[in-house]
């Protein structure tokens, strides 16, 4: 895995500048926004936090305001793959949110495309993404004796990096024809050396199909409302495998953080074209689904063993012009064979947020 990263990076940064790239673009976002719940934290949790304010560790609040921004960089070569005279395109992007009320929260990531295409309405895909050094919350270091009986004293902050591979192809066999997409999927979640423990290696598989609806047009006296209506189905299967379960640290007698993972993913768009006072106006209405199942099979492991949940969130997003304000709410509720475990993993959240995004910049 290393060393196809590192082959990865290699030639987009050093092979691919010499091979005729052409047609640069530069696109770039801001925005701000309210999370209501960043660390996840449960109700129980949050009713503790004014007897253990640890749980907060530097946080002013269980809420916290943001600012994000997004800068991607697209541009197009010769064909990376051989004998196949068509163009590949690349999408490299860079983001990061900066958290206000919650420092530790803030976070940047690196994602790569490379869309190779192959015929008439068909691409192969390689996609790239690293998070390095997310925080998630303080735990409780299984591993560390202490002396002290006080909790405090046992917690960390535990920190993880995640990398992941996805190759994917896709087609359709002409405009007013569904796309069809599938691929297959490598991740790698290492966490900081408190927390090697929950180390993941996680393989799966998806699918997705995109498909337009007929046009809705309505006409008035002097303008012409026209909608374009898209609908986007996405599923996808992963297998995550714990692989430091029985190293020889203490935390891993007993635990054993493996599980299987199907995701469902619902997007609706509704383009609204020609109106009065706006040029464009989108509407997307999205469900995105998890369920989880851990497969711990160690009927003391009273944390994972036969734990599920079912993790959803709907987002509403509205976008005019160079603007776009989103609401979403999620909403995670856990099922366990130990009312306290349900109680520590299940979780509400909700974000509100508003992007601004920067006229294109040709190069």
């Amino acid at each position: 895995m290393k060393n196809l990263r590192i082959r990865l990076f290699s030639y987009i940064l050093f092979v691919s500048p010499i091979i005729a790239l052409s047609d640069f673009s530069i696109n770039n976002s801001f925005g701000i926004g309210y999370d209501s719940n960043p660390l996840r934290l449960s109700n129980n949790e949050i009713n503790q936090i004014p007897a253990n304010s640890s749980i907060l560790k530097n946080a002013k609040y269980v809420h916290s305001r943001f600012f994000n921004f997004k800068s991607v960089l697209k541009f197009k070569s010769k064909s990376i793959l051989p004998r196949i005279d068509k163009k590949t395109l690349y999408t490299i992007s860079f983001s990061g949110k900066i958290h206000n009320d919650n420092q530790d929260k803030s976070v940047s990531s690196l994602g790569i495309q490379i869309d190779n295409l192959l015929g008439k309405y068909r691409h192969f895909y390689i996609n790239y993404f690293f998070m390095p050094d997310f925080y998630l919350r303080e735990y409780k270091d299984g591993d560390l004796v202490v002396d002290n009986s006080s909790i405090e004293d046992n917690l960390q902050s535990a920190k993880f990096s995640i990398s992941k591979l996805s190759f994917a192809y896709s087609e359709k066999s002409s405009p007013q024809f569904p796309k069809l997409k599938f691929g297959i999927s490598y991740e790698r979640q290492l966490f900081d050396k408190f927390f090697t423990e929950f180390d993941l290696n996680i393989t799966g598989f998806f699918s997705q199909i995109n498909f337009r609806l007929n046009d809705s047009i309505t006409i008035f006296d002097d303008w012409t409302n026209i909608v374009q209506k898209e609908i986007m189905l996405y599923f996808s299967h992963e297998i995550a495998d714990n692989f430091t379960y029985l190293n020889g640290q203490l935390t891993t007698l007993n635990d054993d953080r493996s599980y299987n993972q199907s995701r469902i993913k619902f997007i609706y768009k509704e383009l609204v074209d020609t109106l009065p006072f706006v040029d464009k106006v989108r509407r997307i209405y999205q469900i995105d689904s998890y369920f989880r199942y851990n497969t711990s099979n160690i009927i003391s492991d009273e944390l994972h063993y036969g734990r599920s949940h079912n993790d959803v969130t709907f987002t509403y997003s509205l976008k005019f012009d160079n603007h776009k304000i989103s609401f979403s709410k999620r909403n995670r509720v856990t099922k366990s064979p130990q009312s306290w475990v349900e109680n520590l993993k299940s979780f509400k959240r909700y974000i509100i947020s508003y992007t601004f995004y920067f006229d294109k910049i040709k190069l």
